[in-house]
């Protein structure tokens, strides 16, 4: 039988974590993914779950977790809604919170029984940049996956858009499925400037020592496919996927009602899971 857990991890930021864990049935040692979700998403997005629960049934440990200051105010929400924080989100406070679910689950790895030698990052989306970024500072991570990643964090700010943040000190983000209209303060253009070197992918990218697999659909609405094939270029040992006619999300949505994942969706995992048992 899997065995989820869930638990509430203390941030570095004054906001909770909160994550869950679906752990395989056997005695292991078990390989272990840990999933950063994307802008706008949560854990429990769509077919979040779902996907989890496949990955157990793989023989692996699947960590989701919720940044802290991604919107979600309470363990379990489906809707963002704590705004304000997410206004004060930033580069910064998701790696800080990445940081602490990799060691967190470093802490418990002997009570899972996880092999903590396969401990890989998957991400979705600007979850995608992320787990490449903290892979290159933590020599933890055995391999890394982005599935419709960002490949360049500070690529969206220019021209009116950025004099226009500058001068009203906040933008609004409109939530397409909810009319939500998100608020990011200029305090993440800040953060982004002063630690630019940090965040600054492209430039970065040639130092990745783990395997990487990106994934990446032609239909692609939010990041368009050209950025994966950039990536490649500035970082030729890429494992590139690149999937005609998918979408940003594969093919899936929230809510996810079906017993099923979308098509792409399965797609994206049968090939990920490939790449993480390769030798």
């Amino acid at each position: 039988m899997i065995t989820v857990q869930t638990d509430t991890l203390a941030g570095l930021h004054q906001k909770p974590i909160y994550w869950d864990v679906h752990i395989p049935e056997g005695q292991g040692p078990h390989p272990v993914v840990v999933f950063a979700h994307g802008f706008k998403g949560f854990k429990d997005w769509g077919h979040f779950n779902t996907m989890a629960h496949w990955w157990a049934e793989q023989g692996f440990i699947c960590v989701k977790f919720n940044f802290s200051h991604g919107g979600i105010k309470v363990p379990g929400a489906t809707e963002l809604e704590d705004l304000e924080a997410f206004g004060n989100n930033n580069f910064s406070i998701e790696l800080d919170d990445l940081q602490v679910v990799i060691d967190t689950v470093t802490a418990r790895a002997a009570q899972w029984n996880a092999d903590l030698t396969r401990l890989s990052l998957i991400g979705h989306s600007r979850g995608g940049g992320l787990v490449m970024l903290k892979a290159l500072e933590d020599d933890r991570v055995y391999k890394v996956v982005s599935w419709a990643g960002v490949t360049d964090l500070g690529r969206y700010w220019m021209g009116d858009l950025l004099d226009n943040w500058l001068k009203e000190g906040v933008q609004y983000v409109t939530n397409s499925r909810t009319g939500q209209q998100l608020p990011m303060y200029i305090q993440f253009y800040h953060d982004y400037i002063r630690n630019h070197d940090r965040f600054n992918l492209p430039a970065r990218i040639t130092g990745l020592q783990q395997p990487l697999l990106h994934i990446h659909g032609t239909a692609d609405e939010a990041v368009p496919v050209a950025w994966a094939e950039e990536l490649k270029a500035l970082h030729p040992k890429t494992e590139l996927i690149i999937l005609p006619g998918e979408n940003h999300v594969f093919g899936s949505k929230h809510p996810w009602e079906a017993a099923e994942m979308a098509d792409g969706v399965q797609l994206v995992l049968k090939e990920t899971l490939r790449f993480l048992k390769k030798e």
